[in-house]
């Protein structure tokens, strides 16, 4: 099978609401799991830092996240083998290229990207998390609302807790604030403004779901590809010198003007991508030469490999 945009985006499109799944159950297990009556006591206290313990936001919560990203990486590693010819295009000889996902380097790369991943997300939850505890005893807001406010309220259709500035940024819990004294400020009823402030953490939450989703499964994707190949060039089945990367930007409007300028592009295979915001990367989604969300969150650009089999195999 060929490398085509039209297959990359299909796997993609296929593995990326596994990810998004797995941080929203993450996200709702931690919201089922606080203790709400411990919860509104160390509020009653004014103990920001108490409420924050008996939330236990951390990285056990995760575990789902982790395996979604085992998958992908996997997926990735499988989708660049099976995108080799299975004979030499030049002499006819038999290839056999396996992806081995127990590999020492494959794994550092997964225990490496999940903790990244993890630690930002526990992190960004515990900061939006004591915006919220904060703005509510600032101003004077009831303890048990307060706590509601963070956990999410239980829908009267579904029986489910919904809402709540958990799993939300610190940014995302200060729009949230603004908003409802903003509806406080237009003399709405308190249950409607309940109501439409969860409307808003419930979208907001989904959005963040997808840029997770989007961002981390295209970088752990296109890793497993490269970690294929470099698997490859261990064997003796490849050679480095006679593979090389060229880079496809989509081809819209939302594409970075940065990410335009590389469409074409084609770099050797250890050399990375070189972004005129001064980013290097191995391929899209690449954070290991220390690119930042300027040029990897809701990237959508992908690239293919482009081997010289006259030279690059045996």
């Amino acid at each position: 099978m060929r490398d085509t945009h039209v297959r990359f985006n299909a796997l993609l499109n296929r593995l990326r609401p596994k990810l998004r799944t797995a941080f929203l159950a993450a996200v709702q297990d931690i919201a089922n799991s606080t203790d709400l009556a411990q919860l509104v006591t160390a509020l009653e206290r004014g103990d920001v830092d108490g409420a924050l313990r008996v939330l236990q936001i951390g990285p056990e919560f995760y575990r789902p996240l982790e395996n979604a990203l085992v998958e992908v990486y996997g997926s990735g590693g499988n989708y660049a083998v099976e995108s080799l010819p299975k004979r030499n295009p030049e002499t006819g000889q038999r290839l056999v290229i396996r992806f081995g996902l127990q590999n020492p380097r494959a794994q550092r790369w997964l225990s490496e990207e999940s903790s990244r991943l993890i630690t930002e997300i526990v992190q960004s939850q515990r900061a939006a998390a004591r915006e919220t505890l904060r703005a509510g005893l600032a101003r004077g807001r009831a303890p048990r609302a307060t706590a509601l406010d963070l956990v999410g309220r239980v829908s009267k259709t579904t029986r489910r807790r919904t809402g709540g500035t958990i799993g939300l940024t610190e940014r995302d819990a200060q729009t949230v604030l603004r908003y409802r004294s903003q509806l406080e400020a237009e003399g709405r009823p308190a249950d409607q403004v309940d109501r439409m402030v969860t409307k808003r953490e419930n979208r907001l939450l989904r959005q963040r779901g997808e840029r997770i989703a989007r961002t981390e499964t295209m970088a752990a994707l296109n890793a497993g590809r490269m970690e294929a190949m470099r698997q490859a060039v261990d064997d003796g089945k490849l050679r480095a010198d006679a593979i090389t990367k060229r880079w496809r930007a989509t081809k819209d409007s939302r594409v970075r003007d940065a990410h335009v300028l590389l469409d074409g592009q084609s770099v050797g295979f250890d050399e990375p991508f070189r972004s005129i915001t001064g980013a290097l990367l191995q391929h899209p989604g690449d954070t290991s030469m220390g690119a930042s969300g300027r040029d990897i969150i809701n990237c959508r650009c992908t690239f293919r490999f482009v081997v010289n089999y006259a030279a690059g195999l045996e």
